[in-house]
């Protein structure tokens, strides 16, 4: 049996080579056992916009343990299709719009695969990859019959057709045969791995297994390989990989024997004997490279497992020190107080306040950095002010959830360049600057935040600053009491439902109380 706390995760989509969008999505909460990935259909916005909704409601809905696992699959998949089927008739530019999805809940050692369309879940132990699901589409059939074989499938024109998808009509939670349930207890030594077409279509299922083996016990690392593989193949499409390990997984390898010399049989056996048995000794002794302060230094022994980082007066005094010493999967549990640092946030380490606002951070200046992290969560903290940002998140994918930011003179959250940080479930309110501000091609989601009075500092502004390229998605948000208009945003980018998808305080200047968009 295994605790989510045992498993080793990470993450990773990307645009690819071919697309200028990334309509993937994927989602990781280690604590609750979730991991999921979405691959959008219908092109542009259409796509996207279907992929965040499935995220939005099978998030939610499995995150309330309620119920059998499969029936709340079931219904959380069904959910999702009727409410993608529902948002395309009220708008007629997302007319078609569809997913694919692919999701793995584990509980108490167990793993409940859920999926509908061609998006993929393999099960991987030492020397073996298993497909798991099976292709909802015409080519897939024939593949996974032995029909076609795997590579006269990834080059096959009709590739890309599904002929079941969430969204083109809506279901009900008893429609059993919508969603593919499958169930099995994890093994010891094993790994998931949950992708999009984007890599299968590019990379056989062998080359999978040999990069996941080859960075065994870094799922973080090896999700990147994979998406690098894909976009070094072609990278004709988004591709998406959500990778799940076991911690008696980090012991593979992928290493494999040399061929001998026909020619001297005997001296080359001997040889290959010796080289075997050095390897074995080698490898049992579990050699890996730590992290130190004088540089990495090989080590021996097991590989610790995640394990939970205690910041406060009965465990470590700092939340910087804790984030030093983590490592990928780890997470650390921040008891309430106040915390004078500024924080410098770490791939794959989730930062949680054990207390909702209880743990303050408290800077004169930028109180947290993400910059070029992935795979990163931070719960839960109130960021009091008065300081000039509350969080500057650079080129990252950063989950920020039930966050509190207030007293910040230039900005309460700041996004910019590449990556897909969401934040969600936040309150920003008065901020003497923008309550939040989007730059420079960032493509954040901001998911049901409270943003009010803020941008009533020296100069009046607003709750959200969209400026250049940035295009953000919002939805299910409040902003209101703003400086000057709720939202400004830049000539270029494209409102939509900006103003149905959420609630919006009327300009204080207009006298018809309708709200003005601005471009700045």
């Amino acid at each position: 049996m295994f605790a989510t706390s045992q498993l080793l995760v990470g993450g990773r989509s990307d645009v690819g080579r071919k697309r200028t969008e990334n309509e993937d999505r994927f989602f990781i909460d280690a604590q609750r056992g979730i991991f999921l990935v979405v691959d959008g259909l219908g092109g542009h916005a259409a796509g996207e916009r279907a992929a965040e909704i499935a995220v939005d409601i099978i998030c939610t809905r499995l995150s309330r343990r309620t119920g059998a696992t499969d029936k709340r699959i079931q219904e959380a998949f069904a959910l999702a299709s009727t409410e993608i089927f529902d948002a395309a008739s009220r708008h007629p530019e997302w007319a078609g719009m569809a997913c694919v999805a692919t999701v793995a809940l584990i509980e108490e050692g167990q793993v409940t695969i859920g999926h509908v369309g061609d998006s993929r879940l393999y099960l991987l132990t030492p020397g073996k990859i298993e497909k798991i699901t099976r292709d909802h589409s015409p080519v897939g059939e024939l593949e996974d019959s032995q029909r076609l074989s795997e590579d006269d499938a990834m080059h096959h024109p009709r590739r890309n057709e599904v002929y079941r998808d969430l969204g083109s009509t809506p279901h009900t939670p008893t429609d059993t045969e919508f969603v593919d349930i499958h169930s099995f207890a994890l093994p010891s030594s094993a790994a998931l791995l949950l992708c999009s077409d984007g890599l299968t279509d590019q990379v056989t299922a062998s080359d999978i297994r040999h990069i996941i083996e080859h960075h065994a016990g870094d799922p973080e690392l090896a999700a990147r390989a994979l998406v690098d593989a894909a976009n070094e193949a072609g990278g004709k499409d988004n591709v998406t990989v959500v990778l799940v390990e076991t911690k008696d997984y980090a012991g593979v390898s992928a290493a494999k024997p040399g061929q001998g010399s026909a020619n001297h049989p005997s001296r080359w056996l001997w040889f290959l004997l010796g080289l075997l048995m050095a390897s074995a000794l080698f490898v049992a002794a579990r050699p890996y490279w730590e992290d130190s302060t004088s540089g990495f230094k090989l080590r021996f022994g097991l590989v610790s497992a995640p394990r939970t980082w205690t910041v406060g007066p009965n465990g470590i005094p700092t939340i910087g020190a804790a984030l030093e010493g983590a490592r990928p999967g780890d997470t650390i549990a921040v008891s309430p107080g106040d915390y004078h640092e500024d924080l410098h946030l770490r791939s794959g380490i989730s930062v949680v306040s054990t207390a909702l606002h209880g743990a303050r951070i408290l800077s004169p200046d930028v109180a947290v950095f993400a910059d070029n992290i992935h795979n990163t969560r931070f719960v839960g903290f109130d960021i009091p002010g008065p300081g000039r940002v509350g969080i500057r998140i650079a080129d990252s994918d950063l989950q920020v959830t039930d966050l509190r930011v207030s007293g910040m003179q230039n900005v309460g959250i700041e996004i910019t360049g590449r990556g897909e940080s969401v934040i969600q479930a936040s309150e920003l309110a008065d901020n003497p600057g923008v309550g939040v501000s989007v730059r420079a091609n960032a493509r954040p989601r901001l998911d049901h935040n409270l943003i009010r009075h803020n941008g009533h500092g020296a100069a009046m502004l607003p709750g959200i600053l969209v400026e250049g390229s940035a295009a953000p998605t919002l939805f299910g948000n409040i902003i209101e009491e703003s400086g000057a208009e709720q939202i400004w945003v830049s000539p270029s980018f494209h409102v939509g439902s900006l103003l149905t998808d959420n609630v919006v305080g009327p300009d204080r200047h207009a006298k018809n109380n309708q709200l003005r968009v601005k471009a700045k």
